[in-house]
Formats: structure tokens, sequence, C-alpha cells
């Protein structure tokens, strides 16, 4: 999902620096394009900044993916608890669909799925941010607020490709948020951000254009915690003594050299997902 250099662009940090001014002072909002894309990219920026900071996090989801399969649509809820250490430590539970639970401390993902009763050991690399894109790209997991657990959210969502910006404002959970609207070939996303306090996503829409029958997910963010304590314990694998352990197999792209890339699927995080 890596689309840039590493490093913030002067106008981007210009965009922050103006944002500053903007947000929350009362100020009329931004009316044409040019306005609206610069400070949708300060906000962006801003809750980017406020993630990448943070060594601890912990938050918690309510999500709505709709799936369209031969007998239909089929919409999945869930909820997904997801606490992290930086730079190599990372544990998650999705209630709903499979119920999945990872394991991650930098070496191995131990994946359990609830609902089967079966695990699995998958090698990982040593980082959040490459096992991020190894969940999806080798394996093929869905883990849409997989973004947002990088060191850096904004160079991950934005790419050359990508258009958009501020959109409108709206309430969430008694919060005015800034709703901002983003359009990559691969994928449509909004993400609604707080005007004022912490800039921390509060929801997340992704429709993935690329991938068959473009399913969609909308993910509502709670119980956000930047400092949270999490103790080694947190990330070593709890494997029920009645589940079976299965071998895990990864997606015959990431093992066979030089095989077409699936275009059925969106792009993955190193190759600009601009979600």
């Amino acid at each position: 999902m890596k689309t840039r250099p590493s490093g913030i662009p002067l106008w981007m940090m210009t965009a922050i620096c103006t944002s500053a001014t903007i947000v929350g002072c009362g100020t009329s909002p931004p009316r044409t394009d040019a306005e609206k894309r610069t400070q949708g990219d300060a906000l962006l920026l801003r809750m980017s900044h406020q993630l990448a900071n943070a060594q601890s996090i912990s938050f918690t989801t309510s999500e709505t993916d709709e799936r369209v399969r031969p007998s239909g649509k089929v919409v999945i809820q869930l909820t997904r608890e997801v606490k992290l250490r930086r730079p190599d430590k990372l544990w998650f539970k999705a209630t709903g669909g499979a119920d999945l639970e990872g394991f991650y401390q930098g070496k191995d993902l131990t994946l359990l799925s609830h609902k089967d009763k079966v695990w699995g050991l998958m090698p990982m690399p040593s980082t959040i941010d490459e096992t991020v894109i190894a969940v999806e790209d080798k394996y093929g997991i869905p883990m849409p607020v997989g973004d947002l657990l990088t060191k850096n959210p904004s160079e991950v969502l934005l790419s050359s490709q990508t258009t958009g910006g501020w959109m409108r404002e709206e309430t969430i959970g008694g919060k005015n948020c800034a709703v901002l609207a983003w359009k990559h070939p691969n994928v449509e996303w909004s993400v609604w951000i707080p005007t004022s306090g912490e800039p921390l996503p509060a929801r997340l829409d992704i429709a993935y254009l690329k991938k068959k029958q473009q399913p969609k997910s909308s993910i509502v963010f709670s119980n956000w915690n930047l400092s949270a304590t999490l103790p080694d314990a947190t990330f070593v694998a709890q494997v029920p003594n009645d589940f079976e352990g299965i071998p895990v197999i990864q997606r015959a792209s990431a093992v066979i050299p030089n095989l077409p890339p699936d275009t059925s699927e969106p792009a993955g995080a190193k190759k600009g997902k601009g979600k």
C-alpha cells in the first residue's frame, strides 16, 4: 500500500499548517476543488501523525461487509478488537463470519478460527507494516483496518492516482466530523475524522472497484486508546486444546514466480491501494 517515497512533501506540510487554522475555528467550509483537496489532505495527515506517534494502540470496530454470491448479496456483520505495540506486536479478534483471532510477535502469525476450531501458523516479516501487507497479499485474508496500523497511514492511503478531499460534515457518536471522500482506480473510500479533539477515525467506508462483484465494507470505530497498557502476554498465542492444527496455503501468485496478478483483487499494500 506504500505509494510514495518516505518523507512529507512541502505542499502537504503547508496544508497541515493551514488546516490548524481552519478546523474547529468556525470558518466557512472549503468551496473549490483545490480547497477541498488541501483540507482533505491536511486532515488525513493530522490523523496519520496521531496514529503514527502512538506506540501502544487499542480500538474496537463494528463492521458491515457486503459480498455478492451466486445466491445473491450477503451482508456480514462483525466486531473486531485490535491491539498493537510497535514495531512488532499485534493481536486482533474478529467476532462474526469465521470468528478469526490472530497473534503476532515479530516472526509468525498464529491464526485461529473459533468457528471451525482450527488454527495455523504463518511465517511473517519482522514488522507490523510488512505483516499487514503479507496477510492480504500472500494469504488473501481481508484486513480493511490494516492501512491504519502502519507507521505512516497517509503515505499508504494516498497515491498519485488518488483524487478527492473534503466533502461535508456529519455527526457520528455526538462528534462533528469532516467527511473525506477519495477515489482511486482500484477503490473508493471515505473516512470520517472529528473536527475537534483527537483526529482519530470515527468511520471508514471502502468499495473495492477491481474485485469481483465489487464488495464493500463499512467500519465504525470506538474505544480508541493511544496509550494502552499491553503486556507481552497479550500477543502470546492461546490455542485451545480441542483446536486442530492445519496448514495455511499461500496464494499461487505469492509462491509462483512471474504468475500474472489476479486483477479481480484490489491492489495490495505494496502495489498502491490508494484506499
